[in-house]
This record gives structure tokens, sequence and C-alpha cells, in this order.
């Protein structure tokens, strides 16, 4: 048999997670674990290059959708986990952060808690509804966060049966949009946080 490609595999002693290298391929993870945005960043960053790399090429895209749309959902579902904590905090409340991926119900937990903060305080000008709505999307396709991790659902049935075709280009547009009222309804109930902590 003519071999035309020598594949590398592991050697003895060959280790995934090294902490020593040249400085520009180390990766600093002792990031604070109560820093939620930075992992969710992370995500979203993801997403974007993913995204760039199949507009550019117009190739792989049948490939990547999954791990495109997967991880935008991650990413939402950590920002909306973040701000309910820093409700919580704010209403002093324990956080009490969602163990499970439902993100129609981690929304409307957030959408709760937003909506008492904003009939206390200066209205945030951020229209709720329209999040509901890209939420609901989310809920219909991929309500625990596994139809776009794998093929098949825990019935045996495709994943994605009601859902042929997703346009990336407006996910992406979309998706840029919901980040940005994401974005600012987190950092309206941050800098609410800050006003407590300094008064």
């Amino acid at each position: 048999m003519d071999i035309k490609y020598q594949l590398a595999f592991p050697q003895s002693g060959g280790k995934l997670f090294k902490s020593d290298g040249k400085l520009r391929n180390i990766a600093d993870t002792t990031v604070s674990h109560e820093d939620w945005c930075i992992y969710a960043d992370g995500y979203k960053r993801a997403v974007d290059i993913l995204v760039q790399d199949v507009l550019k090429t117009g190739t792989k895209k049948n490939f990547i959708v999954y791990p495109i749309i997967f991880l935008y959902r991650h990413y939402l579902e950590l920002c909306l986990k973040d701000i309910l904590r820093n409700s919580s905090i704010l209403t002093d409340q324990i956080p009490d952060i969602p163990g499970h991926h439902g993100i129609g119900d981690i929304w409307n937990a957030c959408k709760k808690i937003i909506l008492y903060l904003q009939s206390a305080e200066e209205d945030s000008s951020i229209d709720l509804d329209i999040i509901s709505q890209c939420i609901r999307e989310f809920q219909k396709y991929d309500p625990e966060a596994t139809a776009f991790r794998y093929p098949m659902n825990k019935k045996g049935g495709n994943s994605l049966a009601n859902l042929k075709r997703i346009d990336l280009l407006n996910f992406s547009e979309v998706g840029d949009k919901l980040s940005n009222a994401i974005g600012s309804l987190s950092e309206w109930v941050y800098v609410l946080l800050q006003h407590k902590s300094n008064s």
C-alpha cells in the first residue's frame, strides 16, 4: 500500500496541557472564577472567527454550522447567567445560577428580575420583547443545548429535523445585534451593582 503522508501520533509522555513553552503560545487561565464575561467573550470571539472564515471562503459551512451555533448559544447562556447572578446580588438575594441549559427558563428568570429593576431604577431602554423573540427561537430549535452538539436527540431522532437550512450571514448579523442588547443589559446591571457597592 502506497502511503503518501506520514501521520504523527502522540508519543509516550506527550501532554495536551503543558504550561511551558514560548510565551506567545501560552494562554493564562488564572482568571477569577467569578469573571463569567471572560468565558463568554471567548466563545463569542470563536464564533466570529468561524463565521468570518465561512463567509470568506464559502466552504466548510455544512460542517462548521454546528460549532458556530453551539458556541454562540453557550455564549448567550453564560451572559444570561451572569446577568442573573449580578441581578441577584443587586437585589440582596443569594445568587442561584441554574445548573441546567434551558435557555428559555434562564431568560425568563433574567427578564423577571430586569423588569423589577427597571421599575425601581431608570429604564435601561432595551426592548426585552425583541430579546425574548430571539430566545424563543433558540428554545424552539435547541431548548437544552444538545441539538448542535449531537446529530441525534435522546429519542434517536434527528436533532434538527425542523431546521433544514441556516443563513449564516443573517445568523451572524442578528446574533451581533442580540449580543449588543444582552451586553447592554449586562453593563446596565453591572453599573447599578457598582453604584450600590459605592453607596
